[in-house]
């Protein structure tokens, strides 16, 4: 079967769906979905700059 194309059909403007932009939402007014935990500290407690430092300054 062969596929046709068709040019009577208007090719949709992929552009318009964004020239009216939605009416911006306040953070304030935004509700968390999904609860938060404090992330891990990759550094454990531990100053690596410092630690970086002293290892090649030796």
């Amino acid at each position: 079967m062969d596929r046709e194309t068709r040019t009577d059909a208007p090719t949709p403007d992929p552009v318009a769906q964004y020239r009216a932009l939605p009416e911006p939402v306040r953070l304030a007014d935004t509700v968390p979905l999904v609860e938060t935990v404090e992330a891990r500290d990759p550094e454990m407690g531990r100053d690596t700059d410092r630690d970086l430092m002293l290892r090649h300054l030796a």
